[in-house]
């Protein structure tokens, strides 16, 4: 490999301890100057002459970005309002629980009236139907 030209820059004390800063506390792959330098100026350079095509594919992509999000979000809205208008079928109250409890007894002990449990005479079909 030649030898490579050196370039010379001259920048404000604050701007340098700005780069400084960059390199050593916030980007691991950037570990001197000459690499933030290198890595900025191409960057620039490809920004600069792919702005023209740019802006019309990004226009696209963000469009077509917005239309997906705009899709879930909906989606998700549904979902929660379908949650909402159907809650009541899916809440459990303590007397539900109760009264599963009962038949897991019953299952294991014999012999165990609903009656008690309440304190108030019930039947089974009060306990389903949540009387």
């Amino acid at each position: 490999m030649g030898e490579r030209p050196i370039l010379n820059l001259r920048v404000e004390e604050g701007k340098k301890e700005e780069w400084n800063e960059f390199i050593e506390n916030e980007h691991p792959d950037i570990n001197t100057y000459t690499a933030l330098i290198k890595r900025s100026v191409d960057q620039y350079i490809r920004q600069w002459r792919s702005d023209d095509d740019k802006d019309a594919l990004d226009e696209e992509l963000i469009l077509d970005r917005f239309s997906e999000l705009e899709k879930r979000l909906q989606d998700t809205h549904n979902g929660v309002r379908a949650i909402q208008d159907n809650q009541d079928e899916y809440r459990i109250t303590e007397d539900d629980i109760q009264y599963a409890a009962v038949l897991a007894n019953e299952e294991f002990w014999e012999g165990i009236d609903l009656d008690t449990v309440s304190g108030e005479p019930t039947s089974r079909e009060e306990w389903r139907r949540g009387d």
